[in-house]
């Protein structure tokens, strides 16, 4: 077992600190709405699933991914073009796509060239296919802590481990970075995130 495991199993059985953003978060599974009740159903499921030690699974995952998405923007949408957890260097992309009327640069590079008679016209990249919506915690850990708590772990307990570090938009070149140095699938956020600049907020806020 690696050290980094190791010390996402501990954090799994330490107190839960507290932080007024966190509770925002958590609040949101409590509304009296359609959605919310649907997101605390799912968060539910999850607790149970936990509590018998499934494997960790794609469709874990997914709930998971579900869940995080909820309690960050209050709804199921993924607007990459207003989401305001990005990088500095993944919001100079936004920017310019915005300017570009959200087109990729080599989209202008494309319109400029005559295509040749009878020849397809060359896939154009989207105006995000530089940026990723990466979990700073990642799903594989955030489940590991909930196995950890076993039948112990309550509802409060698992949204904190789910909201505590919520989505963040970077580049791939950011992301890549991460993975080369063994971050891909697990790690503290704030380690995963070296070297990484954010955009007016913090990992945790």
């Amino acid at each position: 077992m690696s050290n980094g495991i190791r010390t996402i199993e501990k954090a799994a059985l330490a107190p839960l600190p507290k932080s007024e953003g966190i509770a925002k978060r958590i609040a949101r599974l409590k509304r009296d709405d359609v959605e919310s009740r649907a997101a605390a159903t799912m968060l539910r499921a999850l607790i149970e699933i936990a509590g018998h030690g499934a494997r960790y699974t794609f469709f874990v995952s997914k709930m998971i991914w579900g869940v995080s998405l909820f309690m960050e923007c209050g709804d199921w949408n993924e607007d990459w073009k207003t989401y305001p957890r990005i990088s500095k260097a993944a919001g100079v992309i936004r920017s310019r796509a915005k300017e570009n009327r959200w087109k990729h640069p080599e989209a202008f590079v494309a319109e400029k060239r005559m295509p040749i008679p009878g020849s397809k016209r060359p896939k154009i990249k989207t105006w995000d296919h530089d940026l990723t919506f990466d979990h700073a915690r990642t799903i594989s850990d955030a489940y590991r802590m909930m196995t950890g708590r076993k039948s112990a772990l309550t509802f409060d307990e698992a949204a904190f481990i789910v909201a505590e570090y919520p989505p963040v938009i970077i580049t791939t070149t950011e992301n890549a970075k991460i993975d080369n140095r063994g971050f891909k699938k697990t790690g503290q956020p704030e380690r995963r995130y070296e070297g990484i600049s954010l955009d007016g907020f913090t990992l945790r806020a």
